[in-house]
């Protein structure tokens, strides 16, 4: 059977990857028609934060995100594309069209770009410590969970040096009441909690310690 038998005579399957830089929304560049036979496109990359809206000469507007994109029978082939950005600013993004499989081996997403996993390479860290240096009978310190500002990802770790020659620190769960860890004095531990937490003394007097969280950093 001839592979290109349900395609009209004089068509050659090919396949490109190609660069488009989309002007912001409203402007004149921000959408586009882009030649391209085929019955297959891919979202490769971009460097913006919204779904890409891509359409074939033949059929309907729908978006498409980092990762994703469309096949379609070879009687339903297309001509050209047309793409709109939705953000405020000018976007690139990085287009596979054409008649041939796009293999990609990449499954992990970083912001909007497919990065490889091999190696797989942990965001950045950030090392945060709390204001305490003591902490009073019966007093706790509460660590939320909460990111302190846009440019952290997740907590990774809270650590907490007990520096006291005999009082026990105790970690408390998310909701403050039962008991987690006991953190014996001059210990240090390291826990890997994003979530809310609390370190309290019970002690019956005050104790010296240092507390601090870990946080991943937004790439």
């Amino acid at each position: 059977m001839n592979d290109n038998s349900k395609l009209p005579p004089g068509i050659v399957r090919t396949s490109r990857t190609m660069i488009i830089n989309l002007a912001a929304a409203g402007a004149t560049q921000s959408i586009q028609q882009i030649p391209g036979l085929g019955i297959r496109f891919y979202v490769v990359e971009s460097n913006g934060t919204a779904d890409i809206g891509i359409k074939t000469n033949k059929g309907i507007q729908e978006k498409f995100s980092v990762g994703t994109g469309k096949s379609f029978p070879d009687e339903e082939f297309f001509s050209s594309l047309e793409l709109e950005n939705f953000e405020s600013s000018t976007v690139q993004i990085t287009l596979f069209v054409g008649f041939g499989d796009f293999l990609d081996n990449r499954t992990t997403i970083v912001g909007n770009r497919l990065t490889s996993i091999l190696p797989v390479i942990e965001p950045e860290t950030r090392l945060l410590a709390n204001a305490a240096t003591t902490l009073a009978n019966n007093a706790s310190i509460s660590l939320s969970g909460a990111a302190p500002s846009t440019a952290y990802l997740r907590r990774k770790a809270i650590m907490i040096s007990n520096l006291d020659s005999a009082a026990r620190l105790q970690l408390l769960d998310h909701v403050g009441t039962v008991v987690a860890l006991e953190v014996f004095a001059a210990t240090s531990v390291i826990v890997p909690v994003s979530g809310a937490c609390t370190v309290k003394n019970v002690s019956g007097g005050a104790v010296a310690l240092a507390v601090s969280e870990i946080w991943w950093l937004k790439p």
